[in-house]
């Protein structure tokens, strides 16, 4: 196992009665009813432990753990907690009765009392706290997120979440909630490179386009050299060429930077032709006979006409990000964990397993960056025709 949990300490064997895992750490149950914990370095369950639960002075009967707290509950019905305050379920509620079980999800827990009801506290993002009238419950068990009580008659009484609307990933996290979040993240990158390729390619074009000569040459021939360099090879190297060290939202910011450098000059290409027509028109002569500098010429008068052919490109450089940014983190050199993007949520296809068995994790994710990208590229054209007034000419 990657977290080595299951590598038991030895002194530890053959004394155990019982125990509970999470991600982190294992609490242990000793034949001598005392605690012990143990699980990977730095995990929090094994500090500050009661010294009630070590020393022997309590006799254990019932241990529990969560994502980051953990539980003893002693032969008087008293119920220890210890870990992290900053999580809502380490604060003990009231009891109205003597506890006999305790069990744990993933960031809530629950008690059965001797009277047979149930109470549980903690996180309560999907129901989980919510307890039903529950009166004659001899045995409680909870998951992540579900709780299950159970009767002398054998049966079940279940509350917490009904399941997620579009499933979940490895990690039992909802699909639909990281499909929200990853849209943001995506939306986000493809918008700032583009923005970068908009500046630049704009500037370039116009530039090149108005004064021509040496200056057109120079920067024509510079733009070549860029979109001459084969794209995702390019921006894999740059973006695995990044020390290890650097922070998931610093890696992100230069994964916007390097697609939205490396992408301006088919638009400066494209803002140069416009300008080439524009600048022998009368009304560019009119404005060079009354004196107004090429700066002003270019902004206030050209810019203006050729704004149409820009937004237009702008969508269809938002799309070409938007799924840019999803093939590389498709490919492991884009967005990083622990952000999610559709790239990265789309590179559980890279397993036969997932693609044959779990196809709700890659078919989501690709959905979305279609329809997306198609609905970017129909706004485009929806506003090019409105902002073209040639395009309603009869």
């Amino acid at each position: 196992m990657s977290n080595k949990m299951d590598r038991i300490p030895e002194d530890l064997q053959g004394r155990i009665k019982d125990f509970e895992t999470s991600s982190t750490a294992v609490i242990l149950l000793m034949d001598d009813d005392t605690v012990e914990v143990y699980g990977t370095t730095g995990n929090v369950q094994s500090r500050g432990i009661p010294e009630a639960v070590q020393d022997g002075s309590k006799q254990i009967v019932d241990v529990a753990i969560t994502f980051k707290n953990a539980f003893a509950l002693d032969s008087e019905g008293t119920v220890y907690s210890w870990g992290p305050s900053n999580y809502s379920v380490v604060n003990l509620p009231q009891f109205d009765g003597r506890v006999t079980q305790i069990d744990a999800g993933r960031e809530h827990a629950v008690a059965l009392l001797e009277n047979g009801s149930v109470v549980a506290w903690g996180d309560n993002s999907y129901g989980q706290t919510e307890t039903p009238n529950i009166t004659d419950a001899t045995a409680v068990y909870t998951d992540f997120f579900q709780n299950y009580a159970a009767n002398s008659e054998g049966k079940l009484t279940a509350w917490g979440n009904n399941g997620f609307l579009i499933g979940s990933d490895e990690y039992g996290r909802d699909l639909f909630t990281r499909l929200v979040h990853g849209g943001r993240v995506s939306l986000y990158v493809g918008a700032i490179a583009v923005v970068i390729q908009i500046i630049i390619g704009v500037i370039v074009g116009m530039i090149s386009g108005f004064y021509g000569g040496w200056i057109d040459n120079l920067l024509m021939r510079f733009a070549e050299i860029i979109g001459s360099f084969p794209f995702y090879p390019l921006v894999i190297t740059l973006s695995a060429m990044l020390p290890l060290g650097v922070p998931a939202s610093t890696r992100m910011v230069l994964i916007m930077v390097i697609l939205g450098v490396i992408g301006w000059p088919g638009i400066a290409r494209l803002v140069r032709g416009q300008i080439l027509q524009e600048r022998e028109k009368d009304f560019v002569m009119a404005a060079r006979s009354l004196g107004i500098v090429g700066k002003d010429i270019v902004v206030k008068h050209i810019l203006p006409n050729v704004l149409n052919i820009v937004i237009v490109q702008i969508t269809l450089g938002y799309a070409g990000s938007l799924l840019s940014e999803a093939g590389l983190s498709f490919l492991g050199f884009g967005v990083p964990f622990p952000y999610p993007s559709w790239g990265n949520m789309l590179s559980d296809a890279q397993a036969a397993s997932v693609i044959e068995a779990y196809w709700w994790r890659w078919v989501f994710p690709g959905l979305m960056v279609f329809i997306t990208a198609l609905s970017i590229n129909l706004i485009g054209d929806g506003l090019r025709d409105a902002l073209d007034p040639k395009s309603n000419e009869k």
